[in-house]
């Protein structure tokens, strides 16, 4: 039997319940952890929150009395809010959704932490090597002894005054430690918002890859927009302009952002400062051997996450804190997650005018706006079309009702899709369901919203505030 892959993981200590009412939030937090993804955080959690009684309730996941930890049979309103659940209980409600659970050895955060787990943490923060590190814990050590470092007892976690302090058993928090550190005027502090994350074994880091949800676009034509090659840099206003050209009609930077959110193209973003990073797995990211090894310097351009794409295309800004990487895993290129901004650097922000796509990425979308136009008048025929006329109207008519339904879908919801995401819908479905143009290529949606979409919107059931309650 092969070992079950997990897309998330949430940590918890080996010795700890979990509160039933804390649920929906971790769940939310392992599947969208990065700031970036507040949007979807939100959402999620809203759905969990109203998903977890009801699974409760079924008898999908078992909740307790916190009092006795024996089986709770009253779970409804605020007495399911106060039960708590067991790590094994918990574990396989969570790998049914793909999410792994790790328990954490005693004492390694994220409020109470021994002084050698307190130690690791500060070494990892600092960069220090292993001797440093010893030396930092028995200077901790002699200090929690002569009671100049609060400690507390690891049963009740109440200060206590132990003349031992052992490095494995007692427990410090990062405000006891930064305390000391201050009184003895050290340059440093620990950084309190340290992650279970950060303190978890490197060689527990997997790479988790990103099947694409669409294709990645390629150019099928000769050039056309201007004197431009496929390494050529550009700005989003100059690479619509060059676009327009090539196609023959706008191609604005709305299309650039939108094809990015998609996985469509690569986006890239100038940083204006310098910063450092590491690598997924903590090894070395960038600039190995040299000064200014895994540190990412002012004026690099970095490929952008899916998220921030996502971000630009909705609001027009992004902040973000991890690199993308690409490798193709059985014959499909996937993203994974390649580096990330160490602990107390903040988040890159970037706007519309510090983005940048390169030549090739400019001719494949133009390319989406001509290639198809000279092909797709007649679309071949496939299964849905089966016992209906085949005179390149059918898939048209096909598109207006599953815009209508996708329209009704989403108004039960309060959302107000755009028209291009209803387009881009309809074309992953014509993809699975065989429906393709002329000589197998298929629909794109940019097509469809042209040919078919025209009149139809959401936006006139739009009502006044269309919101989403968020929680965090």
């Amino acid at each position: 039997m092969s070992e079950k892959k997990f897309l998330y993981w949430m940590a918890i200590s080996e010795s700890e319940t979990v509160r039933f009412s804390d649920l929906a939030h971790m769940m939310a937090k392992a599947m969208h952890p990065s700031d970036s993804e507040l949007d979807h955080y939100g959402v999620t959690r809203f759905n969990l929150e109203d998903e977890l009684p009801r699974v409760v309730r079924n008898g999908g996941l078992v909740v307790r009395n916190p009092a006795g930890l024996g089986k709770d049979t009253f779970t409804h309103g605020a007495a399911l809010q106060r039960t708590v659940i067991l790590p094994s209980d918990l574990r396989p409600f969570l790998a049914e959704r793909s999410i792994e659970l790790r328990l954490t050895p005693h004492g390694s955060g994220p409020d109470y932490w021994t002084l050698e787990n307190a130690a690791a943490a500060l070494q990892a923060q600092e960069g220090w090597h292993n001797g440093t590190r010893r030396s930092f814990q028995d200077q901790l050590q002699e200090a929690a002894q002569r009671d100049e470092v609060a400690i507390h007892d690891p049963h009740t976690c109440l200060p206590i005054k132990s003349p031992q302090a052992r490095t494995y058993w007692e427990l410090v928090t990062p405000a006891d430690v930064n305390a000391w550190l201050e009184r003895q005027a050290a340059p440093y502090r620990w950084n309190v918002e340290v992650t279970v994350a950060d303190a978890m074994p490197l060689a527990e880091a997997e790479i988790t890859y990103h099947y694409p949800m669409f294709e990645r676009l390629k150019p099928r034509t000769p050039w056309t927009g201007g004197r431009m090659v496929d390494t050529d840099v550009l700005t989003l206003e100059d690479a619509a302009s060059m676009a327009t050209k090539h196609a023959g009609e706008p191609v604005t930077i709305g299309d650039f952002l939108r094809a990015a959110a998609r996985g469509e193209i690569t986006l890239r973003a100038i940083v204006h400062r310098t910063a450092k990073v590491r690598k997924y797995d903590g090894g070395i990211y960038c600039n190995r051997g040299q000064e200014n090894e895994n540190q990412v310097p002012a004026g690099a351009i970095a490929t952008l996450p899916l998220t921030a794409c996502k971000h630009l295309a909705n609001v027009s800004r992004a902040s973000w804190r991890t690199f993308d990487g690409f490798e193709m895993v059985d014959g499909v290129l996937q993203r994974y997650t390649k580096g990330q901004l160490v602990d107390g650097e903040p988040a890159f922000e970037t706007l519309l005018d510090d983005c940048r796509v390169v030549g090739y990425d400019v001719r494949a979308l133009a390319d989406e706006y001509i290639a198809h136009e000279a092909t797709q008048a007649e679309p071949k025929a496939g299964p849905v079309m089966a016992g209906g006329g085949n005179d390149g109207e059918m898939w048209k008519v096909k598109a207006r009702e599953r815009a209508s339904e996708i329209i009704k879908r989403q108004k039960a919801k309060d959302l107000h899709p755009s028209q291009e995401n209803i387009a881009d819908e309809i074309a992953n479905e014509f993809r699975t369901g065989g429906v393709m143009g002329a000589g197998g290529k298929p629909l794109t949606g940019a097509y469809i919203k042209r040919h078919a979409l025209k009149g139809i919107s959401s936006a006139q059931n739009k009502q006044i505030s269309t919101s989403i309650r968020q929680g965090k």
